[in-house]
């Protein structure tokens, strides 16, 4: 058996992923607020000081949270917000309701912010419309609810909001409250990448280079992949390099594979991890180096990526930069392979026919041990007899 062959690199398609959001805090979103939200027009009964008031309110808070000829001080920026939502200020309402999403200044509160969010949205707010379409879709605050994440998100979407325009994109995808459609994701990505929304952009690559919804151009995917990678989406940073690494779709160039492999394996991305591993490990586009290229699988395999652990399970069955230990290989392996990973099931077999039984022994005690547990506590087993 040549024990090299289990350092290989996949095949673009079966590395590709579809971006969506893992939270509320994802995409751009709710990292900063604009510096000033449109908002439509206040109730008619709204008397004209008031409104002045509340507009002051707001813009005061504004600057609180942001620390703008002021010390940075978001329980003022809340009471300010406050007292401009509770006048029936969109703006006001919309910026509270963010700080109840955030945490920041007020306890988090979901519950809350869906209804500052909600009374800012009905106003016409178009910020506030994207937000509380994510609730909806991630059920925070309010039950899970894919048709009102879609009516808010369309809202938001005819306003050139490009979160929303993304989410409506990835809700036609994945057949979330509509029938699957690729054609319409594609248009909704397209519209949203137009404002270089790194996800849209990405996913609309994904969908140019497989041909989906669209004719297969993989030159336009590299463009768009290029661009969310620019924007520091460490999934096109990865799907990058790796296209640099393989040569897939465009000629192979290891300075560009090492650049974008390690911007989004230092972004803690595992299939950037990994591919920067593989680098080290084989010596190419830098020096060879054993330890460093076990530091990326580690990285990656902690993370429960399955190739992390079956390159650190071969790392550790050559003794490649640091001392041979089928044991550790073992354990690697078997993780892997209980991750479906078929190169980790014969790896895994091929180790334990090195093994002594106490050894095998021990490897099973370890890796019932990890399972379920998170590898941090891998050090402390290994002690035990």
């Amino acid at each position: 058996m040549q024990r090299h062959r289990f350092m290989t690199y996949l095949p673009l398609v079966a590395a590709l992923t579809l971006y969506a959001w893992t939270g509320i805090m994802a995409s751009g979103l709710c990292v900063l607020l604009p510096a000033f939200a449109e908002s439509n027009a206040l109730p008619a009964e709204q008397a004209a000081p008031d409104q002045a008031q509340a507009m002051a309110e707001a813009l005061q808070g504004k600057a609180y949270q942001d620390g703008a000829s002021v010390p940075q001080d978001y329980a003022e920026a809340a009471r300010l917000y406050r007292r401009s939502a509770s006048k029936g200020l969109a703006l006001g309402q919309y910026y509270l309701g963010f700080l109840y999403v955030a945490g920041l200044g007020i306890h988090q509160d979901y519950v809350e912010a869906a209804r500052w969010l909600r009374a800012a949205g009905e106003q016409g707010d178009a910020d506030a419309q994207v937000l509380l379409g994510v609730l909806y879709y991630n059920g925070q605050g309010v039950d899970r609810n894919y048709e009102q994440a879609l009516h808010w998100f369309r809202l938001a979407a005819a306003q050139g909001r490009p979160h929303a325009q993304y989410s409506l994109g990835i809700m036609y995808s994945m057949a979330q409250g509509v029938p699957a459609n690729d054609t319409t994701a594609v248009s909704w990505y397209q519209a949203a990448a137009a404002q270089r929304h790194p996800a849209a952009s990405h996913n609309l690559g994904l969908k140019l280079f497989q041909g989906r919804g669209v004719e297969k151009d993989a030159e336009a995917a590299v463009r768009l992949f290029r661009q969310s990678a620019e924007l520091g989406l460490a999934e096109s940073q990865y799907v990058l390099g790796h296209l640099y690494l393989t040569g897939e779709a465009i000629g192979v160039n290891l300075a560009e594979a090492l650049h974008w492999s390690r911007l989004a394996a230092t972004q803690g991305h595992s299939g950037g991890q990994v591919s920067l591993g593989l680098m080290y490990a084989r010596g190419e586009g830098v020096t060879q180096d054993g330890r460093e290229a076990v530091r990326w699988f580690r990285a990656a395999a902690e993370q429960g990526d399955p190739r992390g652990e079956l390159n650190l399970a071969m790392a550790h069955w050559m003794g490649l930069g640091i001392p041979r230990d089928v044991i550790e290989a073992y354990l690697w392996a078997t993780l892997s392979a209980a991750k479906g990973n078929e190169e980790g099931k014969e790896l895994q077999a091929a180790i334990r026919q090195e093994m002594t039984a106490a050894q095998i022994s021990k490897a099973q005690r370890l890796v019932r041990h990890v399972q379920g547990k998170t590898v941090s506590t891998l050090q402390k087993a290994k002690q035990r007899p």
